[in-house]
């Protein structure tokens, strides 16, 4: 129960949240029982977050002068002081710039210097805004502002479909969508509050929502429906 508790008091971080987004039983699966083999990552999976290291790292030259927060995700509190140096520094962007706050962290991918504070890039590997990546802007949005940041903008940088090999030059395009993430940003902390409060107690009953099949089969479907009835 102790190493329960523990583990439902971490900060919960971006991917943690859009997993209970998602789906709560299967964010509680994660925290409390993450070694279950049907987690594991696959080769498609694997292959996903390598590509999007890849995307990452190009995005990031991009920015000229920019400085990383280099220090691994499980290293929270040297990763706050290295964010913390670099804004005092006043680099002009800061990559994986990490906060704390209301019991979640965000690490942003491009936290870039304005007039009037702060501006928000979250890097996608897609061709295009899609709905989903709003709840993941909104989430880090709502945590840079609780932190006390001046975040007045969020924008998306993602792949320009029209670039071609080898004239790369215009390989990203950075779409302002903060018109589009600020009404989801109330919905953030009732959320948050919800997969806490879930988190503490036991695992939820299983229940059929779009995520046990889209973007892809959810992991512990079997688990859910060992016996699905027929259509």
């Amino acid at each position: 129960m102790a190493r329960r508790t523990e583990r439902s008091s971490r900060p919960l971080s971006k991917s943690k949240y859009l997993t209970g987004f998602a789906c709560h039983r299967l964010l509680w699966h994660e925290v409390h029982a993450g070694d279950l083999p049907e987690l594991a990552p696959d080769l498609e999976a694997q292959f996903r977050m390598e590509q999007g290291n890849a995307v990452q790292a190009r995005a990031r030259a991009e920015f000229p002068g920019g400085v990383l927060v280099a220090s691994p995700d499980f290293a929270t509190e040297q990763r706050l002081e290295e964010t913390a140096r670099a804004l005092a520094g006043g680099a002009p962007c800061v990559f994986e710039a990490t906060v704390v706050a209301a019991g979640a962290i965000a690490s942003a991918d491009v936290l870039r210097r304005a007039g009037d504070g702060l501006e928000l890039i979250e890097v996608k590997q897609s061709l295009s805004v899609k709905d989903d990546d709003l709840e993941d802007v909104a989430f880090q949005l709502w945590v840079l502002r609780e932190a006390g940041l001046a975040v007045p903008r969020a924008f998306l940088m993602h792949l320009n479909k029209t670039a071609r090999y080898p004239e790369l030059a215009g390989l990203f395009v950075i779409e302002d969508v903060t018109a589009r993430v600020e009404p989801h940003l109330a919905a953030v902390p009732v959320e948050l509050a919800a997969q806490r409060a879930m988190l503490a107690a036991g695992p939820p009953g299983p229940m059929l929502v779009r995520h046990c099949r889209k973007p892809k089969p959810c992991p512990l479907f079997e688990k859910c429906w060992p016996a699905f009835p027929p259509h």
